[in-house]
């Protein structure tokens, strides 16, 4: 979800060394198969064929039917020695929903589509089964006690 801490969990990454690819398929496409074959992965392909370790920060790949198009992609593009780790964050709103107000509170990311995106993905979005879940970064005011505050703290952003 926004605000679950992507952003920071890929700058630790890149301090690290990593490349990071962000939203690289946040484009309006017909289809997860364009989607999953966009330009940027063969940029990331030869990234990685290159031996750098690469982040791919894509809240995209939550949806089960796109996560398959693009590993259908990377199987057909990538050598069988390339290690991917895959990794989801719970689903924390509390946690989401402060780091966004934050953000907004200290000017740094005051971006209302972003705000209305949170609100969307916390009716819809579902963690993948089968993987370990990441905790969301938490930041350390404002903090909120139930999920009903965090939501109105998220709706007062947008009036």
């Amino acid at each position: 979800m926004g605000g679950s801490g992507k952003s920071y969990f890929c700058e630790q990454r890149q301090a690290a060394g990593a490349v990071v690819f962000s939203d690289f398929t946040n484009i309006d496409m017909e289809s997860h198969s364009q989607r999953a074959g966009h330009k940027k992965l063969p940029e990331l392909v030869a990234t990685l064929m290159n031996g750098r370790d690469v982040v791919a920060d894509e809240a995209h790949l939550t949806d089960p039917d796109f996560r398959r198009e693009f590993e259908r992609f990377v199987s057909n593009n990538l050598e069988q020695s390339v290690e991917i780790e895959w990794v989801y964050f719970e689903k924390d709103v509390q946690s989401c929903a402060a780091n966004v107000v934050k953000a907004w509170r200290q000017g740094t990311r005051r971006d209302p589509a972003r705000v209305k995106s949170l609100l969307d993905q916390i009716g819809s979005y579902t963690p993948p089964q089968g993987f370990p879940l990441q905790r969301c970064f938490r930041p350390g005011e404002p903090t909120f006690t139930s999920d009903p505050e965090a939501v109105a703290a998220l709706r007062e952003l947008l009036r």
